[in-house]
């Protein structure tokens, strides 16, 4: 006898009981009269078809994922309590992140995303806008260094010989100065 015929054999003999062992097969009976409107029956259903959950490895919680149904709230609650629970256990004091706070807010660029980040995201079409503009910016630059001959200039610091076109001698430098070398 093959496992198909025990399977049919077993169902025969008692429809809501599972097999002992699952096979690889089933031969399923309709329910002659089923009525998805009375949720009394659903039971009986389920009972019906629990082995091929279990032949499937399948549950109840990978169900709603399999159907595309998500808790977004209980996703954005697990991810507020991961981010809760790594703020807390940061290494760093208050007054070091408020520095850090200060100096991330001074840089233009990390400005922009902190921004970004509080408030959303722009629309891409924006996003469009924006690029262009820099782009137009960054074109009118480059043509006027290139023009006039423009170049970026190191760093002085105190005690660096410097040359000094006006007076075609050398000097020291003394101290730094507020503004950038241009």
């Amino acid at each position: 006898m093959s496992q198909t015929q025990r399977g049919q054999q077993a169902e025969q003999n008692d429809p809501l009981q599972l097999p002992a062992k699952a096979s690889a097969t089933f031969s399923i009976n309709l329910p002659e009269s089923f009525d998805f409107s009375k949720p009394q029956d659903w039971e009986k259903w389920i009972r019906r078809f629990e082995r091929f959950r279990v032949a499937s490895d399948l549950d109840k919680s990978s169900n709603a994922n399999q159907n595309g149904e998500t808790d977004g709230d209980g996703l954005m609650e697990e991810t507020n309590i991961y981010v809760n629970s790594v703020i807390a256990n940061l290494p760093a004091s208050e007054t070091y992140l408020s520095e850090l706070r200060a100096q991330l807010s001074a840089d233009s660029v990390c400005a922009e995303v902190m921004k970004y980040c509080i408030e959303g995201w722009p629309d891409r079409s924006r996003l469009d806008a924006l690029h262009k503009e820099r782009e137009k910016k960054w074109m009118d630059s480059s043509n006027y260094d290139r023009r006039h001959r423009v170049r970026n200039l190191s760093d002085l610091s105190p005690g660096d010989q410097v040359w000094i076109t006006d007076t075609r001698s050398t000097g020291t430098v003394t101290s730094a100065h507020e503004t950038p070398r241009s």
